[in-house]
């Protein structure tokens, strides 16, 4: 017979993603938007393209590809979003699965991925074509493994190296969680001898040795582009310590901005936790060297880097809070779950309160063609001006193709996609 607490978990456990998907769904716009979704649409509906270079992203291009030939070209406008947002419940759903795994209740678990799924970055991300959710399903099925392998003592080393593997095929920025694959390699090493470990770095090497076969053996590009592309690599590489010092405080901007005043049962959770130092050691690797490469990549949308960072943040927040809940009486922990809330209405009025501000009202000149501010702030695009309208705006005389670096690759990209799709 089943108990009321589990009837009670199963019961929160379906509103709360069906709640997301709901969100997610309403929030989608068929209209690609300004960044790299228009990019993505149009070589998904070109068709398959072999290319391995810092941007590309192998195994999604050929997922969404895979997806365009499934549906059609004109279905391809909401197939591919539609397929982010699931990306984005499923590695939710993982988390859910991880966090169980960690005995972490079912409380503060569903606490954690309702702040993750409406926390900004994460929400945008259910929301556009791009590779993002995508990533992440990779990334949470490696985070399942390696808590398999290093706290519970199971022989994973193998399919963890399969999957990291596979998630820098699909986003070269998965390298940074090398160095604690690394650790988790030497660990296994000690305790299960060679056999399992030699077979993971076999099968790590050969698979990622895939992005250098590819361009050598084609010449579709340079070694150097599979790292850096689109002129970027100045942009990382060299160190400005004023640029460092602003990218740094806009990370923390970042974190406050998806974590709010989770931050505070985060920061008690570090001193709350019980992993072995190695498993630690390798956690903080995992948060320090995305976190800290995506604070130093300082381009517009450099937001979207830090979510494996935020991966570790999440695991740590919910130990955090467990520990609070367990203090508190029933009334206060029922309180808790309606502060995931906070989220949308503080982005609402992040938003109303930026348009009425005059930096607020240049960027609504400056960028109305895109959204205005609210494309900044409000993670939903259903109302946001997408790049199929643009050829007509530039054409029209309303938006000057040399205003900034974004129009003209958008103005042709969603030209050549306004003729395919008319021509289908």
């Amino acid at each position: 017979m089943v108990n009321s607490n589990t009837l009670n978990r199963n019961l929160a456990t379906v509103i709360v993603f069906v709640a997301l998907a709901i969100i997610y769904m309403l929030g989608i716009n068929t209209n690609p938007a300004f960044g790299d979704a228009t990019g993505f649409t149009l070589s998904a509906i070109r068709g398959y393209d072999f290319a391995t270079n810092a941007t590309s992203h192998l195994l999604y291009n050929i997922a969404i590809t895979t997806i365009v030939k499934i549906v059609g070209a004109k279905n391809a406008l909401w197939a591919l979003p539609g397929f982010s947002v699931l990306c984005g419940l499923f590695a939710l759903f993982i988390m859910l699965k991880l966090l169980a795994k960690l005995q972490i209740n079912w409380m503060p678990s569903l606490l954690a991925v309702a702040t993750m799924g409406l926390g900004f970055t994460f929400w945008r991300c259910t929301q556009i074509t791009e590779v993002y959710t995508f990533n992440l399903c990779f990334l949470m099925v490696y985070l399942h493994l390696m808590v398999d392998g290093m706290l519970l003592s199971k022989r994973t080393i193998i399919m963890g190296s399969l999957v990291l593997a596979l998630s820098i095929l699909v986003h070269i920025q998965n390298i940074l969680w090398i160095p604690a694959w690394l650790l988790w390699l030497w660990q296994n090493y000690k305790e299960n001898g060679s056999a399992h470990s030699v077979i993971g770095l076999v099968i790590f090497t050969a698979l990622v040795s895939i992005l250098f076969i590819i361009p050598l053996s084609l010449q579709t590009n340079t070694l150097n582009s599979i790292f850096f592309d689109g002129g970027h690599q100045d942009t990382v590489l060299n160190i400005n310590p004023k640029e460092v010092a602003k990218g740094f405080a806009l990370a923390v901007g970042f974190l406050i901005l998806n974590f709010a005043f989770f931050l505070i049962p985060t920061i008690k959770g570090v001193f709350k936790l019980q992993w072995p130092k190695l498993f630690k050691y390798a956690m903080a690797l995992m948060f320090l060297l995305p976190f800290g490469f995506a604070a130093r990549f300082a381009v517009t949308d450099n937001y979207v880097f830090f979510l494996p960072a935020y991966l570790v943040v999440i695991l740590i927040m919910t130990k955090g809070i467990q520990t609070q809940l367990e203090n508190w009486p029933i009334k206060r922990v029922k309180f808790i779950f309606v502060l995931p809330i906070i989220f949308p209405l503080a982005y609402f009025t992040l938003t109303k309160i930026a348009e009425s501000t005059v930096q607020g009202q240049k960027i609504e000149q400056a960028k109305w063609y895109k959204g205005g501010v609210s494309f900044f702030t409000w993670p939903p695009m259903k109302n946001h001006a997408g790049t199929l309208n643009l050829p007509h705006l530039v054409e029209d005389g309303k938006v000057e193709m040399l205003l900034n670096s974004e129009i003209e690759p958008n103005y042709k990209m969603a030209k050549e996609l306004n003729a395919i799709l008319n021509n289908h």
